[in-house]
This record gives structure tokens, C-alpha cells and sequence, in this order.
């Protein structure tokens, strides 16, 4: 298609900093935006003059259309995404949890013709055909089949932060909020004096025909280093580019018309809408893209210095590092447009090559504190300790980033963005990774799939499918957005990732369903945490085989360890390093971050905190001890030569060699080694680093550190161990609570972390001869007592440990720890015929399980009353209050689900729960979970009282653990 003409935003044709605001006139456009959104945001619902039946909830950050619809679900569910309001045509049924939000509101409880009527949500019923209802005012819950008339609700999303800047986009005037229509002609009047005051009345020149086509051609190669197009672009027909397909004339402010002469080639991007589906393992330390399409599965590199060098599988490894180079001109382009910014390679890495970039320069401080790491991690940081700051390289610019709240992209409605968004950098993150997926040479894919880790609450992984929605959204050319195909775009939570590397493990392992089902159990030691996932490999029942599906993984008793993670692992051994240099710190004043589960020492106060001088010094000193985890040792004795002189052969692995020692040296449950064991060989057993930290004034000091490898050594056997103790309990009470007693289990473990030495020496240890193909020691296994107590978790005959696939150098595709994940996933999608079933009610909400156990004391230990797993909403009594108080006791452990965990005890946890004086007198205290760490409390006389008439109860009260 020639065209003549082209509309093109003057920042691409001219690029410069934006304008700089008068700082004062800044400040009162800000607060003037804050006092009006307060204003708006007092009440929970806003309705508007022109269109009284739509409220915008400021809650769920959504409009409800209030009217009165009333037929059978089949009917509702046609009817309502027909619907058209005002602007507005994607309307949906709501959620049973939206319901609820606000069926106790007065808006929808006062109203008349909505009291005791009974309104149809779009979650399944439980059992049975039709979906679960609620009727206000009156039971909630209950089962309807699809010929019962139901009235309806209509919800519809939208694609703003907030109603302040959903009445700006869609121009509605809010009624009855008083003082917002006086607020917001101030706010008309003072934008438009700062936008006379910095209008430019010398406008730049325009640059010539052939400087247009070098930004057009080179705008991939400028972002991402993706290669620089060819002129054949322009001019023949096969080809053509996106960015000149206008079939809608851009309106709006900042966009220059430039005439084309001769015409150039012009290409529907509609044209390059693939229809293969895109699956991504998002991880602390990389992150994998799997692509199916016509039945191929492919994997792709992202962010490499060099595309033409020979793949490898760890090229598809791709590291979850970013790198800031130059933050003003990065945060301008960003924030500039929606779709495709103009952001420069020059500004900013991320990928292969930021990662390269930092070990190449780990001793450099200004490199080190312009990297980010570990972004997966920080949405599940405390509120308190989310906020985290960063800086670039060359202006030193520091820029606090914190959780975004912005919306789900919305099907009809284009992202906005302005200077004033929170920076979000795992939006960014997410963006450049659709710069290559979406690249042109691969064509434009609109179906993305997410997995996350069992444990992640559901809150938490709607933010980080948010932010990638949004970035791979904005990767996307600005004119398919008006295309019908965009209805297609989805980007969708699909299984957990242990699950999915069961799909991948279990097939790539020929190990075959069986009627009864094949026991599994995944362990998934990955960056940030290990996961735990135990189930059977079945064949499908008839009503299943009627439903399409050849193969049934069905998953039960979900579990893991938050903290047990290769990164969290490095980051204790560089706090370990920096208490055993303490005196140096405290001569020099040198701050460090505490990494989580990690112990304050006496006089901590001016040595830990969150400040980038903190943070910047713990990535240094990170950097330097990672190798001791990374490349465990254990220096042991080399086995006898054989009488007749000839050379020397082991036939048994370094890691069992290592589990022979473990069984002799282990003192107690902890995996504590004896204080005198040396693990490693003088000189060896002490590493001295040079090393240049930053102290609290911000100057450089050069100091020598003295580590202590030993005591490294144990701390790595005592965490790893009790995690892989953890697991086998876990996995105990699965099939226990299941009924289920296998003769043999298959470990898949997961992860790049399993392939650690370690980590394969302590499975050794704990299995021992009921592991397949074990070779024991010649001289014969050493009793140990303790190691005998810990093996008591081993509850099964018989285990088949498959070792982490590190892959195929000929075939990079094939599956390795780390890219099992992704490639399961695709097996796991809608459509194909593999389906995973989770017996947790929980999981199918899109909510992770009950994540801890919660109890009381009884006789000095704790009692569980709430089972990790366990059903949510559901009463149980937890005790009497004595004189006014409570003791709450918690823990994620799996051995708290043994009952005989001691107070005080580092698996557990406590909380004092407090009530008002007068209240408690003959009351008992009652517990339920509502989330995968929050618990609901009240006082009553039964668990009939509660449900029957909840008006009685008394001191109810949530409580996040």
C-alpha cells in the first residue's frame, strides 16, 4: 500500500528532552491532581451527570451498569457482551468475589430492586452444571443451572489508574462530589498558563526526507540492537513497514505531517498477526520465552550483543537484569507515547547483554548500582520495603521506583501514559522482551501465558501480569490497536511452574500414566524460592476421555520454600561475610542490606538499611561470594589406590562421596555439622578480597575482607538440607491426606539451583538405599542418629531421582531445568489434550493455597488448627483468651504440620492478639483463612452462632501473617 503522506510524532522526528515545568507551577498542578483525586476518592462509587446509571468503583477500579436485566445465565452471558453504553462495549459478568465486594454496600443494598434478588456471576458452580449466584441481602453461594432466570450486573474494566484520570480520558462530569467541579477549572486554568509558558515559538527544522527514512530503518537497531532494515523496505510491495499503515489520522497535539515524494511502501501489521501462542517463565535470575506454532515448539534469545554466534541452550536462559545508562532521556522516551517508544539502546540493557556488562565490571561501583536484579521478587516485598532506588551511569540520576497500581490493558481501549506514572520496571522489562518477540521477522503475537510459583498470592501475580501485559501490549505497532485482532490479545495465568515442568519432565522422561496413577513429586529450586508439587501421572477417566483429554496430571498437597532460592542463598552468604568483617565496617561505617530470614545482631542500627549506598555495597560483595555456591566445594580424602598399583578409579559420584561425609558429621534435625569440621583444606578454608564500598557519606573506601569458607560451607548444608528436609514432608502429608501410600515416587527436580553439587549430595544422604541405582560406600554406610531422625521423613520404599537436564548443545530447543517450565506450559493451554486438575478449591480461583499453618500452644508446642493447603472460609476454633490476650503462633514450615514443633522453635512464629476489656467473658476465639497469608478472627460461642446470626459476633478482625 503507497502512501503519499505520513503523520509521525515530532519527538521521533526531532528528538529532546521535554521542557522543563517551573518547579513551583509543578508542584500545584501536582497537588492540585491529588487534592481533586482525594475528592473523588472519599466514597467508594462516583456517577455521573450525563450517564446516572454507571458508577466507577473506586475499589475495584471498574464501572457497574445499575439496571435491571433478568433472564437465564445463557441469555445474560449473550446479552451483556452485546452491550454498548456511551463509550463503553465490553462489558462483562461479574466475579462471585466482585459480588461480594459490594453486596453489603449501601449503593446496591438500599436499592429496592436489587434486595433479596439473587445476581448471576461468571465463576462455575462447584459441582454440577450452571454458576455459582449470590443473592443480596440474603445466602450466598448457591447453585443454579442454566434454565434458572437470574438477574445480572454488568461490570466493565477499564484501562485508567484511577477516576481522575477515567473522567479526563472519557470526559464525564462526576455528580453530587462536592468541590470537584471548582477543582478541576483551577486545574483547566493553571495547565493551560504553564503550557503558554513553555510553548517553543522557535520550532526546530524538520529533518530531511533522508534523515526519515534513516529513523525509520534504524528505530529497531536504536532501541534494541535488532538489525537495521534494508531501504527495500520502502519501496517494494512485499515488504512495507507498520509505521507508516495510518488508516485512522492520528489526532492530538505533537504530531508533524511530512509529504512523501516518491511514495513509500506502507504495511498492514494485520498482515503479520501470527497465530502461535507465546509462553513465558518468569525468574528471579532468567527468564525463558517458548513459542508454539503449527504444532512446532521454538524457543528465542533475547537482549544477546551477538545474533550470529552458534546458539547454545543457555541462550535462551535469558537474565532478568537490567541496566541504567541514562535515566532522563530512558524515562522521556518512555513516558513520550504508548505504543513502540523511541527508547535508545544507549540508555538502557537489559538481557544478555546488561548482564555481561555487570561481570565484566562487578568491582565497579557506578556499573553495579545501575543494575537491577531480582524484579520478580520485589512486588512480594512488605509495603514497607518496597520501594527501591535506582540510578544510571552517566548523569548519577536517582529515581525511586515503587509497586504501580495500573490497570489490566483493556479489550477497545488504547494504554495511556504521562510523565507522572510511577515507573514500573518490570513494564519495561516486559516490553523490550516484546521488541523480540514481536520483532519482524518473527511477526506479531497476540496470546501470551504466564506461570508463577505455587506460593505467589493471587494479588501479586495480577501486578506482574499487569506490568507484562502492558509492556508486551506496547511492543505492539500503534495501528493495530484499532484492529478487530486485538480482541485476541491475552495475556493469561496458565498452571504453577512446577506443574508445568511436570508436563514437560514426565514426557521428555517416557515415564508412561498408568490407571491408578504414576506418584511425582517436582522439586523446583529456582532463583527466589523452591517450589514443591506432588501428584500422579494418570490415564483419563471415561467422562474425561468424553471431554478430549488423553493424559491427567493431578496435583495435590502444593507446597515450597519462600526463601529457599540460588539468589536469596548468595545474598546470606554476603551478609555471613560482612558480620565476620564487622570490625572493618564499624572503623569505616560501612552500611549493608539484611536479606529476608536472615537474624539482626546486637548494634545493627547504623549497619543495615534499604539506602542505594546499602544496596550498592551488598551487590559488590554479592558478586565475590557467589562462587562459593555456584562452585561448592568439599575437599575430601582421595580413595585408596588399589594394592596391585594400579591407577586409582571412583566409580561413585563427587556428591555421594559428600553424602558419606554428611552422614558422619550431621549432629541434630537442623542439619548442623560439628563446629570442628572442616570442610575445606587450609589455606583454602579462608578467602581474602580486596574490596572498595561506599560508606554512609558516599565515599569510596578500599578495605581487605577476611571470609571464612567453613562457616559458609555449614551455613549452605544447614539451609539447603532443612529445605530438602522440608520436601519430604511435605510430600509425606500429601500423599498421606490423599490416602495414598506409593511404592514409588519419581523426583523431577527443577531448577538451575538443583543442579548444584550440594543439593544433589543431601538427597544422597536422605535417600540412601531407597534411591534407584544408589551406589553406597564400600565401607559400608555410617550409623548416625541424627541423620536417622531426619530420615523418618522419607515415608516411601522406593525413589527415582531425575537429575535437572542440562540439555543438548546440537539441539538447543531440548528441555533443560530452566526451559522445561516454559515448554510445559505449552502442553498445559487451553486447547491441548493434557489436563492438569488441582485438588486444592483455592487454585482454581487463581488464588494460591493456604500457604502456612496456624495454631496455638499446647503443653509447650504448637498445635496446628488451620492445615497449609487447607480450604479457605471455613470456621475453626482456636482457643480461650486468657485475661484479654491471645497467643497466635504460625509457620510455612511443613514439619509445623507434625505437631511437635517446641516454642520458641525457628520455624515458628508469634503474634499476641489483644481484646478489648469486657469483651471476652465466656466467649472462645475462632479462626478462618481468607488468603494465603491472612487469617480472619472473631470471638462467639460457636461456629452455629457465626454463620446463623453473624450479627452477635463479636471483636472480629483481620490479620496478615
Amino acid at each position: 500500500m503507497k502512501v503519499y503522506s505520513i503523520r509521525l510524532r515530532e519527538n521521533r522526528l526531532v528528538p529532546r528532552l521535554p521542557s522543563e515545568v517551573d518547579p513551583q507551577a509543578r508542584k500545584k498542578l501536582r497537588d492540585l491532581r491529588e487534592e481533586i483525586l482525594g475528592l473523588l476518592t472519599r466514597q467508594r462509587f462516583i456517577s455521573f451527570i450525563k450517564q446516572p446509571k454507571l458508577h466507577f468503583d473506586n475499589q475495584l477500579n471498574c464501572l457497574w451498569l445499575l439496571h435491571e436485566f433478568s433472564s437465564t445465565p445463557e441469555q445474560m452471558f449473550q446479552h451483556v457482551a452485546r452491550l454498548q453504553i456511551y463509550a463503553f462495549r465490553h462489558w462483562e459478568i461479574p466475579a462471585m468475589e466482585e459480588l461480594r465486594s459490594v453486596a453489603r454496600e449501601d449503593l446496591f443494598r438500599n436499592n429496592e430492586k436489587f434486595r433479596g434478588s439473587t445476581f448471576l456471576s461468571r465463576d462455575p458452580a462447584p459441582s454440577g452444571p450452571g454458576y455459582r449466584t449470590l443473592t443480596f441481602g440474603g445466602a450466598s453461594g448457591e447453585n443454579e443451572t442454566t434454565e434458572t432466570p437470574q438477574m445480572v450486573l454488568p461490570i466493565h474494566r477499564v484501562a485508567q489508574r484511577d477516576v481522575f484520570a477515567f473522567i479526563l480520558n472519557h470526559g464525564l462530569i462526576p455528580r453530587d462530589v462536592e468541590g470537584v467541579g471548582e477543582k478541576m477549572h483551577q486545574l483547566y486554568l493553571l495547565t493551560k498558563e504553564v503550557n503558554e509558558k513553555n510553548r517553543n515559538s522557535n520550532e526546530p527544522a524538520l529533518p530531511s526526507l533522508k534523515a526519515l527514512q534513516n529513523r525509520l530503518l534504524e528505530g529497531d537497531w536504536i532501541r534494541a540492537r535488532l538489525p537495521i532494515l534494508e531501504p527495500s523496505y520502502l519501496v517494494d510491495m512485499e515488504k512495507g513497514l507498520w509505521e507508516l499503515y495510518q488508516p485512522n489520522p492520528p489526532s492530538g497535539k505533537g504530531w508533524i505531517e511530512m509529504t512523501l515524494d516518491p511514495p513509500w511502501e506502507a504495511r498492514n501489521p494485520e498482515m503479520d498477526v501470527r497465530q502461535g501462542v507465546i509462553a513465558i517463565d518468569f525468574g528471579t535470575s532468567s527468564t525463558v520465552v517458548a513459542c508454539r506454532e503449527n504444532g512446532k515448539t521454538t524457543l528465542l534469545r533475547v537482549g544477546m550483543p551477538d545474533f550470529f554466534r552458534k546458539p547454545s541452550p543457555a541462550d535462551y536462559q535469558n537474565p532478568t537484569v537490567l541496566e541504567f545508562i541514562h535515566l532522563p532521556r530512558l524515562l522521556a522516551a518512555w513516558t513520550s507515547e504508548a505504543h513502540q517508544p523511541l527508547t535508545r539502546w544507549d540508555d538502557f540493557h537489559f538481557s544478555h547483554e546488561a548482564l555481561k556488562n555487570y561481570r565484566e565490571n562487578e568491582a565497579n561501583q557506578r556499573i553495579v548500582a545501575s543494575m537491577v536484579t531480582n524484579i520478580k521478587q520485589w512486588p512480594l516485598s512488605p509495603p514497607e520495603m518496597r520501594a527501591r532506588r535506582i540510578t544510571d551511569q552517566n548523569t548519577g540520576l536517582e529515581l525511586e521506583i515503587r509497586s504501580t497500581d495500573a490497570p489490566m490493558p483493556v479489550r477497545g481501549q488504547s494504554i495511556s501514559v504521562s510523565r507522572e506514572d510511577p515507573f514500573d520496571p518490570i513494564e519495561l522489562y516486559a516490553y523490550y522482551l516484546g521488541l523480540f518477540i514481536n520483532h519482524r521477522t518473527n511477526g506479531l503475537f497476540l496470546e501470551y501465558y504466564m506461570t508463577f510459583p505455587v506460593t505467589y498470592p493471587r494479588e501479586i501475580k495480577k501486578t506482574i501480569l499487569t506490568a507484562f501485559a502492558r509492556g508486551l501490549m506496547r511492543s505492539l505497532p500503534e495501528s493495530l490497536m484499532s484492529s478487530p485482532m486485538m480482541e485476541r490479545f491475552q495475556m493469561r495465568e496458565e498452571a504453577s511452574e512446577p506443574a508445568a515442568y511436570a508436563a514437560c519432565a514426565l514426557e521428555e522422561l517416557d515415564i508412561a500414566p498408568t490407571l491408578h496413577g504414576t506418584a511425582y513429586a517436582v522439586f523446583d529450586f529456582g532463583g527466589g524460592s523452591t517450589d514443591f508439587d506432588f501428584g500422579l501421572y494418570r490415564q483419563p477417566t471415561p467422562q474425561e476421555i468424553e471431554q478430549g483429554y488423553e493424559r491427567v496430571i493431578e496435583r495435590f498437597g502444593a507446597s515450597g520454600d519462600m526463601y529457599l532460592g540460588g539468589e536469596n542463598l548468595v545474598a546470606h552468604l554476603a551478609y555471613i561475610a560482612f558480620k565476620q568483617n564487622l570490625e572493618i565496617c564499624r572503623e569505616h561505617q560501612l552500611p549493608f542490606s539484611m536479606p529476608p530470614e536472615a537474624d539482626k545482631f546486637p548494634g545493627h542500627e547504623l549497619f543495615l538499611d534499604n539506602s542505594h549506598v546499602a544496596q550498592t555495597n551488598t551487590a559488590l560483595l554479592t558478586a565475590k561470594v557467589r562462587q562459593m555456591w555456584e562452585n561448592f566445594r568439599w575437599d575430601l580424602e582421595e580413595p585408596v589406590p588399589p594394592a596391585d598399583g594400579s591407577p586409582k578409579k571412583s566409580s561413585r559420584r563427587m556428591s555421594d562421596r559428600i553424602a558419606d561425609a554428611l552422614s558422619q558429621y550431621l549432629m541434630d534435625e537442623n542439619f548442623s555439622l560439628a563446629t570442628d569440621t572442616l570442610t575445606l583444606s587450609p589455606p583454602d578454608n579462608f578467602l581474602e578480597v580486596q574490596m572498595e564500598f561506599l560508606n554512609r557519606g558516599r565515599e569510596k573506601v578500599p578495605v581487605m575482607f577476611r571470609i571464612d569458607r567453613d562457616k559458609i560451607n555449614h551455613f549452605l548444608v544447614r539451609r539447603v538440607g532443612k529445605g530438602i528436609h522440608r520436601f519430604f514432608i511435605a510430600m509425606k502429608q500429601a500423599f498421606e491426606a490423599r490416602g495414598i501410600t506409593p511404592r514409588e515416587v519419581h523426583i523431577l527436580q527443577a531448577g538451575n539451583a538443583s543442579r548444584a553439587l550440594l543439593v544433589q549430595a543431601l538427597f544422597a544422604a536422605m535417600l540412601q538405599n531407597k534411591m534407584f541405582k544408589w551406589c553406597p560406600p564400600p565401607e559400608g554406610i555410617a550409623k548416625n542418629t541424627a541423620l536417622e531422625e531426619i530420615q523418618k521423613a522419607v515415608a516411601f520404599p522406593r525413589f527415582v531421582v531425575h537429575r535437572p537436564p542440562v540439555g543438548d548443545p546440537d539441539n538447543p530447543y531440548r528441555p533443560t531445568a530452566k526451559t522445561g517450565v516454559a515448554i510445559g506450559l505449552l502442553k498445559l493451554i487451553p486447547g491441548e489434550t493434557l489436563l492438569a486438575l488441582n485438588a486444592t478449591p483455592s487454585c482454581e480461583t487463581g488464588e494460591a493455597p493456604f500457604r502456612i499453618f496456624v495454631g496455638r500452644l499446647n503443653n509447650g508446642y504448637f498445635q496446628p488448627v488451620l492445615l497449609q493447603n487447607g480450604a479457605y472460609r471455613e470456621w475453626r476454633e482456636l482457643g480461650v483468651p486468657t485475661r484479654g490476650a491471645f497467643v497466635l503462633l504460625y509457620s510455612n514450615s511443613p514439619q509445623a504440620g507434625m505437631g511437635n514443633l517446641p516454642r520458641g522453635s525457628e520455624e515458628l512464629q508469634e503474634k499476641n492478639i489483644t481484646f478489648g476489656p469486657g469483651l471476652i467473658k465466656d466467649k472462645r476465639l475462632f479462626i478462618q483463612a481468607t488468603g494465603p497469608t491472612e487469617v480472619e478472627l472473631c470471638l462467639a460461642d460457636s461456629i452455629e452462632q457465626i454463620q446463623q446470626k453473624p450479627e452477635e459476633v463479636q471483636q472480629q478482625m483481620k490479620i496478615s501473617l
